[in-house]
């Protein structure tokens, strides 16, 4: 098994505890000081670091590849030793088409009064990410049926462009999200085999608790005028309650139609990622694109508790009930919920099954309504 450090570099996770550390140490210009007898020699050396270090700071070329890593190299003239970090990796923006003709225009479609010709369905799910923060996950599904490929010695080209805002009541931007997705086939029967099923299109953007409304579109690059779709869907995060001496908060929900087992993640990965799945005991829950599910489906739901003290024990309780008429269609009752329950970790991630197949739904519209840490949340969804 090996990683790699800031500029890039392989390291082996393999190894001995201290050679790791050491890696991780040298390749972000720390220093790392080994087991000893005379700590306050240690304390000092610790003290020196502290106190004598410079800030070197320069701007990369504009031609810098995003997700891309550079190496780094600090020389002085006067022979001395320097410590610095070997290198450094760019991030992909959130909003890479902001102030680009095709940022602008999809903002246009967004707003405007045409509907296009692609549907798009989608999902928002919202967990706390910091004290007055939330993490918006948006899972949506669209079926491009007409992009423009481009053609070289290696097969078919195309891209997808997509961009979203979420505004607040008054009008003004909250917060931008966009994105290009870069199709590759090998032949044509591959892209036409694409063009006929829904594209599943996952991403996450920051905002603060509030009402808004995010409106998005997507468009193939090149298409036609009339070829995109867009979605208004209304956004409700609750802010935390931290009166009355509450210590339990409780993020959205998030409804799936699929889980499987988790990949093991990398210790890089868990430090530097800001976009991450959706994890609960080894088991990784794919947010559904949409929120209508088949009579008998199998159907999963997803959701975050955080508490800012140790937990004893959790429950939850999930209900279903009737859209239209508010009417109470099945209850779980108190479910011991426990062994969601990691000592030490603040964030306690839940999935469960919806009890479509158990509950014997119909073909009907309904909400599912979970409650745990004396906190409530609901989701529409249909069954078909």
């Amino acid at each position: 098994m090996s990683n790699t450090d800031a500029s890039g570099s392989q390291i082996n996770l393999d190894a001995p505890n201290q050679d790791v550390v050491r890696s991780l140490a040298n390749g972000t210009g720390g220093l790392m000081l080994g087991t000893t007898n005379n700590l306050p020699e240690e304390l000092g050396n610790i003290a020196q670091e502290q106190d004598g270090y410079y800030l070197l700071g320069y701007t990369p070329a504009i031609e810098s590849a995003e997700g891309t890593c550079h190496s780094l190299q600090v020389k002085v003239d006067r022979g001395l030793s320097v410590r610095a970090r070997k290198g450094y990796c760019t991030e992909k923006p959130v909003d890479p088409l902001l102030g680009k003709p095709a940022g602008k225009d999809l903002e246009a479609r967004a707003s405007g009064a045409a509907s296009g010709n692609i549907a798009v369905s989608a999902q928002l799910a919202w967990f706390y990410s910091g004290p007055n923060e939330a993490r918006v996950d948006v899972a949506m599904d669209f079926v491009p049926h007409a992009i423009p490929f481009r053609k070289d010695k290696n097969g078919l080209h195309g891209e997808i462009d997509l961009a979203g805002i979420a505004y607040k009541t008054d009008g003004s931007v909250a917060a931008r999200l966009s994105d290009t997705v870069k199709l590759n086939f090998a032949s044509q029967q591959e892209a036409d085999t694409f063009l006929k099923t829904p594209y599943h299109y996952t991403n996450q953007f920051e905002i603060v608790p509030g009402q808004y409304n995010f409106r998005v579109a997507v468009a193939p690059e090149g298409a036609s005028a009339q070829e995109f779709g867009k979605l208004d869907l209304p956004l409700a995060i609750e802010a935390p309650d931290e009166r009355n001496g509450k210590t339990l908060f409780m993020s959205g929900l998030a409804l799936s139609h699929e889980t499987h087992p988790a990949s093991p993640a990398e210790p890089n990965d868990l430090i530097l990622a800001r976009v991450g799945p959706l994890v609960s005991n080894g088991i990784e829950v794919i947010p559904a694109g949409n929120n209508e599910f088949r009579v008998g489906e199998r159907g999963f739901f997803y959701f975050e508790v955080y508490t800012a003290a140790p937990l004893p024990s959790l429950s939850v309780r999930v209900r279903i009930l009737n859209r239209a008429t508010g009417q109470q269609i099945d209850d779980s009752g108190s479910i011991k919920a426990d062994n969601f329950i990691h000592p030490g970790e603040p964030v306690i991630p839940i999935a469960m099954a919806l009890p479509i197949a158990s509950a014997g739904l119909p073909a009907g519209a309904y909400k599912v309504e979970v409650t745990a840490a004396g906190l409530s949340r609901t989701a529409d969804f249909d069954v078909k």
